[in-house]
């Protein structure tokens, strides 16, 4: 029988928390007076493609626009769907936004780790932390000592070298 974990992540709640605000706030700001202008030329051309159908709106983004027409490929497809008036033309892109706001949180996690580790690394520090298992790299004792790292640690499995009682008193061990 398999043991059930019932201890609770408080960081990971308010970690999900604080993802759902910012998708919520996101989508809101993305919301607040979509309708208030009418639609500009980039999206008046990729509507009038889009309404002439799914294959039609590809071949013609490429041969007038010369752009990649993701969009006006999804925004062929939403309009089957949704219809094709200013108001859902427009709120494809709020959700396409809507839904890359946590995915732009995730890369900022990841490229932020990324950042810590370098900066751990260009400090001479050792690598640790949740985000890494691997052992620290430890170079030479006179290098942490000199460093101000404890020569000897928990994680670090190799004797230390003993030369001889005065070397060591010197060293201040």
């Amino acid at each position: 029988m398999r043991s059930v974990n019932t201890q609770k992540r408080p960081h990971l709640t308010a970690d999900l928390a604080f993802g759902i605000l910012v998708v919520l706030i996101a989508f809101a700001i993305r919301l607040w007076d979509l309708n208030a202008t009418s639609l500009w030329y980039d999206e008046t051309f990729v509507l009038v493609h889009a309404r002439e159908g799914i294959l039609q709106a590809v071949a013609g983004l490429f041969r007038e626009d010369n752009t990649l027409p993701l969009h006006g490929l999804l925004l062929a497809i939403w309009i089957k769907l949704a219809g094709d008036c200013e108001f859902t033309a427009r709120y494809l892109s709020v959700l396409l936004g809507t839904i890359g706001a946590p995915l732009v949180m995730q890369v900022g996690r990841a490229v932020g780790a990324g950042l810590r580790r370098t900066a751990d690394l260009a400090a001479g520090n050792p690598i640790s932390g949740p985000w890494d298992r691997r052992t620290p790299v430890r170079l030479s004792p006179a290098a942490d000592s000199a460093a101000g790292r404890p020569t000897s640690s928990p994680w670090d499995r190799r004797t230390p070298v003993r030369l001889s009682p005065a070397a060591d008193s010197a060293a201040g061990r």
